[in-house]
C-alpha cells in the first residue's frame, strides 16, 4: 500500500511536495483461515465492522463471502470512502481486485481491514487549526460609567486644575451613549480665577457583532484609508467594525494543503515555536497557520504516521497587516456637517452637508483593492488604490486620486513599500500632489502637503543590538521645506542594563541637531521582579547640553506604591522632582514636587473610573 504526505502552500511560494515513501504493506490474507475453508464453499452474507487505512468506519456494512473472498456493492464501497466514479452503484466487486488494495478479514471478530491508495478514495478534507467562527452574544444590564483624568498644579504665581471625563450610559435601550469633555479652573499671575469648559464628543452608537456592523450618530470621524485625510463631522457614520469581533483574523493566513494515507500526528512550528499539535485522519487535510507576526517568516510541519515514521516539511510565508483575506470587505459611510474649532468651542459646526465613503476589499489573498469618494460644499474628490503582496518580497501599495474645489483641481498619488523578516525591516512611502489638489480636509483646514516622504531601515542582532535609520521630508504650499534624518541604536548589556544612543539632524539647517545618550540599570538582582531602576542620560540640543539622573521604583501592575526622584543640570534650566504614586482598586494617584529653573511647583493627578 503506497502511503505518504503531499503538501502545497496556498500562501506565498508553493512548498515542494516530497516524494511519497513506500509503506510496508501486510500481504492480504486469503479469505478465511484453513479451518473455515470448507464452510466457505457457499456464498455467505455478512455485516462487518470496517476500517479503511487503519481508521474505523461507523456502522457495520454489508459484504458477501464467496469462496473465501469478500465482495461488496459499489454503493457500500462509496459509503466507506472509495471514489469509483465510473462504476454503477449496483455493481458487485471484490475490493482487493482494485489496484493497490488489500483486504484482511477476521471472521472471529467479524471485521474487515481495508488498505487502499489515496488515488482510489474520495475522503472529506480535514480542516485543522481553523480560526473559530463563534461570536459571543453581548449582553448588558443598565449601567453608567465615568472615566476621569484629573491634574492640578500650583506655584507662587499661578494654579491650574484640569479634568477630562468620559461618561457612558448603556443598557437603557439599544446602543451606548457617550459624552466627553474638559473642564479647566485656573489663575495666572494674580489675574482673577477663570473656569472654562469644552464639550468634545457626543455620540450614540449601536452595533451588531454578528455582522460586524456599527452605526454612530453625533460627533464622528470620516475616512479610514492610509492615503486619505479624516474630517470631524457632526452627523452619522455607519459601516464595518472589525473591533466587534476582536479575535477575528482579517488578514490572509498561510494555509497548507496535503494528504496522508494513514492516521498521523501533525505538529506545526512557526519561527521555532509550536503553534498547533493534533491528529489527522487518512485523506486530504488543510492546516491554517496563524503566524502571529508581521513580515517574512518560516513554518515547519512535522508529520508522524501510524508506523512511527517522521517527515518534516519547511515552507516560507509572508504575513501582511495591510491586506484583507479573500472575499472580506471593510467599508464605511459618513454623512454630516463639518465640526470646526474642535477642543476650542463646544458647538461650532458648518452648514453644508458633506459625504465621505471608503471601501477595502480582498480581491484575493495577494491583492486588496481600495476606493474612496467624498464631496460637499463645492468639493468633489475620488480615488482608487491597492495593496499587493509580492510573495516573499514584501508589500507594495499605490493610489491615485483627483480632487476639485470650484476652479481649483489637481491630482494626488501615493506609493509605498515595506518588507521585514523579524530581524531586518525596511519601509518607504511617498505622497505627492500636482496642481491644486483639493479634499474636504483642505476646505476646512490645512491643505494637503505638496510632498510627504519617509523611509526607515531597522536591524536587530543579539550581538550588536538594534539599529535604526530614518528620513523624513515634508513640503507644504508657501512654506519652507522640512527634511530630517535620524539614527538610533540600543543594546541590552546582560539582563539588567541597557544602553541607547540617538542622533537627529535637520537637513535644512546644519546647526539644528540633537544627540542623546542614555543608560538604564535595574538594581534588583532578579530581573523578573520589579525593583528600583537607575537611569542616566545626556543630551545636546540647540547648542545646549543637558544631563539627568533618575531613580525610579515602578508601581506594580497589580497595585501598590511607587516613586521617582530626578535631578537635571547643564546649560539652561536646572531642576528636579520627587514624585510618589499609588495604584489601588479605585484608581491611580500621583503626588509630586518639582523645580524648573527658578520656579517651584507642586502637582497632583488622579485617573480611574466609576461604574454603576
Amino acid at each position: 500500500m503506497p502511503a505518504g504526505l503531499l503538501l502545497a502552500s496556498q500562501f506565498g511560494r508553493a512548498a515542494e511536495p516530497p516524494r511519497p515513501p513506500t509503506v510496508p504493506t501486510v500481504p492480504a490474507v486469503p479469505g478465511v483461515h484453513a479451518a473455515a475453508a470448507g464452510a466457505s464453499a457457499a456464498n455467505m452474507a455478512l455485516y462487518l465492522e470496517v476500517s479503511l487505512n487503519q481508521t474505523a468506519y461507523g456502522p457495520p456494512q454489508p459484504f458477501e463471502l464467496r469462496d473465501g473472498r469478500l465482495y461488496a456493492s459499489v454503493a457500500t464501497l462509496r459509503a466507506i470512502g472509495f471514489a469509483l466514479a465510473d462504476r454503477d452503484s449496483g455493481d458487485i466487486l471484490a475490493p482487493d481486485s482494485l489496484p493497490g488494495v488489500s483486504v484482511r478479514f477476521d471472521p472471529a471478530q467479524q471485521r474487515a481491514a481495508i488498505d487502499a491508495p489515496l488515488s482510489l478514495l474520495d475522503l472529506q478534507v480535514s480542516r485543522l487549526n481553523a480560526p473559530g467562527a463563534d461570536v459571543p452574544r453581548a449582553t448588558a444590564s443598565p449601567g453608567l460609567l465615568l472615566n476621569y483624568d484629573l491634574y492640578a498644579s500650583r506655584d507662587d504665581r499661578s494654579d491650574n486644575a484640569t479634568a477630562f471625563f468620559e461618561a457612558r450610559a448603556f443598557g437603557f435601550g439599544d446602543g451606548v451613549f457617550s459624552q466627553t469633555g474638559v473642564i479647566r479652573h485656573y489663575r495666572d499671575d494674580g489675574a482673577p480665577r477663570r473656569t472654562d469648559s469644552v464639550r468634545l464628543d457626543t455620540s450614540w452608537r449601536w452595533s451588531k457583532p454578528e455582522s460586524m456592523f456599527a452605526i454612530a450618530v453625533g460627533d464622528v470621524i470620516s475616512g479610514q484609508l492610509d492615503w486619505t485625510r479624516p474630517l470631524r463631522l457632526g452627523g452619522v457614520r455607519f459601516g464595518r467594525d472589525f473591533g466587534l469581533q476582536p479575535y477575528r483574523i482579517t488578514t490572509p493566513l498561510p494555509t497548507l494543503v496535503g494528504e496522508v494515507a494513514v492516521p498521523s500526528a501533525v505538529d506545526l512550528y512557526v519561527n521555532g515555536l509550536r503553534q498547533y499539535s493534533g491528529e489527522v485522519a487518512p485523506g486530504p487535510f488543510q492546516l491554517t497557520t496563524v503566524p502571529g507576526i508581521t513580515g517574512a517568516g518560516s513554518a515547519q510541519l512535522v508529520v508522524t504516521d501510524a508506523f512511527g515514521r517522521v517527515r518534516t516539511i519547511d515552507f516560507p510565508f509572508y504575513a501582511a497587516q495591510q491586506l484583507l483575506a479573500k472575499g472580506l470587505s471593510d467599508w464605511s459611510v459618513s454623512l454630516g456637517v463639518a465640526r470646526e474649532s474642535y477642543a476650542l468651542r463646544s458647538f461650532d459646526y458648518g452648514h453644508d452637508p458633506l459625504l465621505s465613503a471608503d471601501l477595502r476589499y480582498g480581491l484575493s489573498d495577494r491583492l486588496t483593492v481600495q476606493a474612496h469618494g467624498e464631496g460637499g460644499d463645492g468639493v468633489v474628490n475620488a480615488g482608487a488604490g491597492a495593496a499587493w503582496l509580492l510573495g516573499q518580497a514584501g508589500v507594495f501599495g499605490a493610489s491615485l486620486s483627483h480632487g476639485r474645489d470650484g476652479g481649483d483641481a489637481g491630482w494626488q498619488y501615493t506609493a509605498s513599500y515595506n518588507w521585514s523578516n523579524g530581524r531586518f525591516n525596511f519601509a518607504a512611502d511617498t505622497q505627492r500632489t500636482h496642481g491644486d489638489y483639493r479634499d474636504l480636509a483642505s476646505r476646512y483646514g490645512l491643505g494637503a502637503p505638496r510632498v510627504s516622504e519617509r523611509a526607515t531601515v531597522g536591524w536587530s542582532d543579539a550581538r550588536i543590538g538594534s539599529l535604526g535609520l530614518s528620513y523624513v521630508r515634508l513640503l507644504y504650499r508657501g512654506q519652507a521645506p522640512a527634511r530630517y534624518a535620524g539614527a538610533t541604536w540600543s543594546r541590552n548589556l546582560g539582563t539588567r542594563a541597557a544602553l541607547s544612543l540617538s542622533y537627529n539632524q535637520n537637513l535644512e539647517r546644519s546647526r539644528d541637531r540633537t544627540v542623546y545618550l542614555g543608560f538604564n540599570l535595574n538594581l534588583q538582582p532578579d530581573p523578573a521582579r520589579p525593583g528600583t531602576q537607575l537611569s542616566v542620560s545626556a543630551q545636546r540640543a540647540g547648542g545646549l547640553d543637558q544631563g539627568a539622573i533618575e531613580l525610579t521604583r515602578p508601581v506594580p501592575g497589580d497595585g501598590g506604591f511607587g516613586w521617582r526622584l530626578q535631578a537635571r543640570g547643564g546649560d539652561g534650566e536646572e531642576g528636579g522632582l520627587a514624585e510618589a504614586a499609588w495604584l489601588t482598586d479605585a484608581g491611580r494617584f500621583n503626588l509630586g514636587y518639582a523645580r524648573q529653573g527658578a520656579r517651584d511647583y507642586g502637582y497632583a493627578s488622579a485617573s480611574g473610573a466609576l461604574v454603576w
